[in-house]
């Protein structure tokens, strides 16, 4: 039983709910966000015969590096208190707990051009598969559309250098291609179609698992729960925004982080305003502006000062764009990642 998947999906939702009801809820949070898996890793032939499994948990690497310390704490948690939903004891053991970080293709988005995205890059290769599969089984002439194909071919082949992907298609031309579906193992409609899906699959798979973690935005998680949450899913947005309302989301939400932050560091019996105005709780820039003149008081701090409330200032103005581009929101980013963590030296 232990080498279905589906029964260790079963097993780690009960353990999620039984490491909730026992209060451990770091282990319980990270199972939630855990991909598991299974596989034999020994056979005992006595009495028998007895299989012997080991689970694996995949995590993000930004989890696997927050608990490190705890993770051979966690296995062995895990690993005694599976033993309580195993439904074959007498002949299937679970022998070990692994958990480790997840390996994956990591994409630098902002190296498309300015006009391609994620999503379109994914409708490109759509089109061009469409293309190929018709003019094999009956559509279009070569001379038709080879141009078209050439075109798209090229954009796609671009595209997925620039990100460090490679490009599975290896036809330059429809002609490249006619050469190829003409060999025996290609005569049927099918075999041709079957082909091409098959062809492309895999770089599919890489653009399309590449998400949240995939735009490589330098940060360095706080440990402030909700601003971390807050920054990565600015990062997860602009990897698929295409319009002006997606772009002025992400600047909603790096507003909120700027609050959420400001929250955390300032006191109001200790920092005071420049002004005098006692900030209200979302007045980020007026909060952040007296923590920094407080924290780095003094004439030898002055460059260190005036830079991180410039920070401040680009930051909370971007964040307050309402006529906002990919460039606007891919800055904001930036200032924003920028602040937080420069509060966050400043804070320790």
């Amino acid at each position: 039983m232990l080498e279905d998947i589906n029964e260790v999906k079963k097993i780690t939702s009960s353990l999620i709910r039984y490491f909730d009801q026992e209060g451990n809820y770091a282990i319980a949070d990270l199972l939630k966000n855990a991909s598991p898996s299974s596989q034999e890793i020994a056979y005992d032939g006595w009495n028998g015969g007895t299989y012997i499994y080991g689970f694996l948990y995949e995590v993000e690497i930004a989890v696997y590096q927050k608990n490190r310390s705890l993770i051979p704490e966690y296995e062995r948690d895990i690993r005694d208190a599976a033993e309580l939903f195993l439904r074959n004891p007498e002949n299937e053991q679970l022998g070990a707990v692994n958990i480790r970080p997840i390996c994956r293709q990591y994409i630098n988005w902002n190296n498309l051009p300015d006009d391609v995205t994620k999503k379109s890059l994914l409708q490109q290769i759509e089109t061009i598969k469409a293309l190929m599969i018709s003019v094999s089984t009956g559509g279009p002439r070569i001379q038709e559309v080879n141009d078209q194909y050439k075109d798209i071919y090229n954009q796609i082949n671009s595209c997925l250098s620039s990100i460090g992907v490679s490009d599975p298609n290896t036809f330059k031309d429809l002609w490249e291609w006619y050469g190829r579906w003409s060999q025996p193992d290609l005569k049927t409609y099918a075999s041709r179609r079957s082909f091409i899906l098959q062809l492309y699959q895999e770089a599919i798979d890489t653009l399309e698992k590449a998400g949240v973690d995939s735009y490589q935005q330098e940060y360095v998680p706080t440990g402030w729960e909700r601003v971390d949450r807050t920054v990565y899913e600015m990062k997860k947005r602009l990897a698929d925004a295409t319009n002006e309302e997606q772009f002025q989301a992400i600047g909603m939400l790096g507003r909120e982080a700027l609050i959420t932050i400001a929250q955390q560091v300032f006191d109001r019996n200790v920092h005071k305003t420049e002004d005098g105005v006692s900030p209200s709780d979302t007045d980020a820039k007026r909060m952040l502006d007296a923590f920094l003149s407080y924290s780095l008081s003094g004439g030898t701090n002055e460059r260190q000062r005036k830079f991180a409330k410039a920070s401040v200032d680009l930051a909370n103005q971007l964040t307050h764009d309402r006529m906002a581009t990919k460039k606007d929101a891919e800055i904001c980013l930036t200032a924003v990642t920028a602040v937080v963590s420069l509060i966050k030296v400043i804070s320790d």
